[in-house]
């Protein structure tokens, strides 16, 4: 699997950033076998002593038809080991109906980032290399 530049430098950030909590906090066990039960193709391994998990999500869009969404999963130890970020790569061309649908889920709290603050959740969103990258993670603040 081809692995950007752009997401490990965003990785790296935001794994010394910000710790796991609650929705993202799932152990690689609970997502491995999640990825196991829908055939997904994965790879997993580890960056600078840390677990990661990315896995190849098929996925159908109307407008685009099949495309793959890759999603790297990486995992901090508190209690236990769980996810303490992930990144989502999309197409570049599903970019307006992810920002639509982010306006109509979440509030607006800076250019491309939206707060989930039911779940605490922060989600930037990036264009580089032709693709939409949507990271995610956990919002300690409030």
């Amino acid at each position: 699997m081809k692995k950007n530049n752009l997401i490990y430098f965003c990785l790296i950030y935001f794994i010394y950033a910000f710790h796991c909590q609650a929705q993202l906090g799932q152990t690689p066990e609970m997502l491995l076998q999640t990825i196991e039960e829908n055939n997904w193709e994965y790879e997993k391994g580890k960056i600078d002593g840390l677990q990661f998990i990315e896995v190849l999500i098929p996925k159908y869009e109307e407008s685009i038809g099949n495309y793959t969404r890759n999603t790297f999963m990486v995992f901090k130890e508190l209690d236990v080991i769980r996810c303490s970020v992930y990144i989502i790569t999309n197409p570049m061309v599903l970019t307006n109906k992810m920002v639509k649908d982010f306006n109509e889920r979440f509030v607006k709290v800076d250019y491309m980032q939206w707060k989930d603050y039911e779940e605490h959740t922060i989600y930037d969103m990036e264009i580089a290399d032709g693709n939409c990258i949507t990271t995610v993670y956990y919002d300690f603040k409030n």
